[in-house]
């Protein structure tokens, strides 16, 4: 084994047997539908926008387990802000790959004793992963009354949360 190690972004450690073990990775980089994406650039656009006072990015898993990038932003002034006037900005500056399917609004984002932000502690199962779905089928022809029952099936498992 060679003595040189690369500065990868990758966390790992030297095990009794001399083997590396991959523990993940130091930076925020993912890995979505084979592209690399590093979280902060688009945290960094995010917040060029003043209707977002602070932003965070992760990468979650829908109700059919398929990855989606999220966004996560604390509103600036009042509570309402137009996801997809954010999103076709986002269109306009990032590839396609790296504009978050959902974008959730949090009065605050989960922040550790040092401020950085708790990536733990955001969201896991954001309710816009499931509003989509909702969307789907309330476009369908069904009739009002089956069209309320299942909103109140898919809230209910939003409330209890998947995975």
């Amino acid at each position: 084994m060679s003595r040189r190690l690369y500065r990868t972004g990758d966390l790992a450690r030297l095990t009794v047997e001399g083997e590396i073990e991959f523990l993940g990775r130091i930076d925020t980089q993912v890995k979505i539908r084979g592209f690399r994406v590093e979280l902060a650039e688009i945290e960094s656009v995010l917040l060029e926008f003043p209707e977002v006072k602070a932003a965070a990015v992760a990468l979650r898993e829908d109700v059919s387990r398929m990855q989606q990038l999220v966004g996560y932003i604390v509103p600036r002034g009042l509570p309402l802000f137009e996801e997809g006037k954010i999103r076709a900005r986002l269109r306009e500056r990032l590839p396609v790959y790296m504009v978050p399917a959902i974008i959730e609004a949090l009065p605050e984002l989960p922040t550790l004793p040092s401020g950085k932000i708790d990536r733990k502690r955001l969201p896991p199962h954001p309710r816009g992963l499931l509003r989509g779905i909702e969307k789907l089928f309330v476009r369908s022809p069904i009739s009002s009354a089956d069209r309320g029952g299942l909103g109140k099936v898919i809230r209910a498992v939003a409330d209890f949360g998947v995975g």
